[in-house]
């Protein structure tokens, strides 16, 4: 049996500190056939140098893309990566992590078990450890460190008021990256709206095992923060900050909403619509709708900030 040949698209950005150590496990998997497509957004550091020397030491693993001196941010990054990804499993990286022997084993296993070659959008995801920048854990579950269940998250309209998918551990298939692009840049991040529109078109699934060292330092683009009493209660007294975080998830139903109106059912479709002007009605209205839609997020002072905030 030939072994599917996975794409793994890693954009990177001033991560000279770390991004040996990624690139290190990547070389270290158990799977060995996977190619590697590398953008950088334009460093000022040592990155791009980093980049290079494992791409003339490997030049048949390692495409490195011109980035043409612009700019993408971190969604335009992706985008430009998917572009260019031709694979039928492609694999997500971010700079700052260390995969686990395992991961792409594991992850493709699940994968071509649940990918019936149907053209069904497939998204599979595990969970992480967290650990410090200095790699001691911090928890063996990220999923039990945010006090999220993946089980509850495989449909539209709970996708679209949390996301619990790490880009990090997703694998996709070609169906779903195609119709997943392009990620507009008005998106909340790339795994939100991939993970959206695997639960509108596709299916969603997840292994309940670590694959990644995921390393909190400070300068990630979204961390990880143990879900306890005390950040329970902080989180409900985010105030306006939370409010214009439900306001940005309600923008970003809408955009869903435009850009797929054609492929979504039409209980979806008054979902999206329902969700995405909620702030348009009055006080009393939108938290009528909002219980009419069951919409609730994990744990119940999560859901609590919901309905005070939105």
């Amino acid at each position: 049996m030939n072994m599917p040949i996975v794409d793994i698209i890693l954009a990177t950005f001033n991560g000279e500190s770390y991004i040996d150590a990624l690139l290190d496990s990547i070389f270290n998997q158990t799977y060995i056939a996977w190619r590697l497509l590398i953008r950088d957004d334009c460093s000022s550091d040592a990155t791009v140098t980093i980049i290079k020397s494992f791409a003339d030491k490997y030049p048949e693993k390692i495409v490195v893309l011109d980035n043409k001196n612009i700019r993408l941010g971190v969604v335009g990054n992706f985008n430009a990566l998917l572009n260019k990804s031709s694979a039928r499993y492609i694999m997500f990286a971010d700079q700052d992590d260390i995969w686990l022997p395992h991961k792409i084993e594991l992850t493709l296993s699940k994968a071509i078990e649940s990918d019936n070659h149907d053209n069904v959008p497939l998204l599979v995801h595990t969970d992480l450890c967290v650990v410090d920048k200095n790699l001691i854990q911090l928890s063996k579950s990220f999923w039990s460190y945010q006090a999220i269940d993946p089980a509850r998250a495989v449909k539209l309209k709970d996708v679209m008021i949390q996301n619990v998918v790490t880009g990090c551990t997703m694998l996709i298939n070609r169906s779903l990256a195609e119709i997943s692009m392009p990620i507009p840049s008005e998106s909340k991040m790339h795994d939100w709206w991939i993970a959206m529109v695997a639960s509108a078109f596709g299916k969603i699934e997840f292994i309940p095992e670590s694959t990644i060292l995921y390393r909190q330092h400070g300068k990630n683009d979204t961390g990880a923060k143990r879900w306890n009493l005390y950040n329970s209660f902080k989180y409900i007294f985010l105030g306006r900050k939370l409010h214009q975080r439900i306001i940005d998830t309600e923008n970003q139903a809408l955009i869903f909403l435009r850009a797929y109106q054609d492929r979504l059912t039409n209980q979806q479709a008054v979902t999206l619509q329902m969700f995405g002007t909620l702030d348009e009605k009055n006080f009393f209205v939108r938290r009528f709708i909002a219980l009419g839609l069951g919409l609730r997020k994990h744990k119940i002072l999560r859901s609590i900030g919901l309905y005070v905030f939105m």
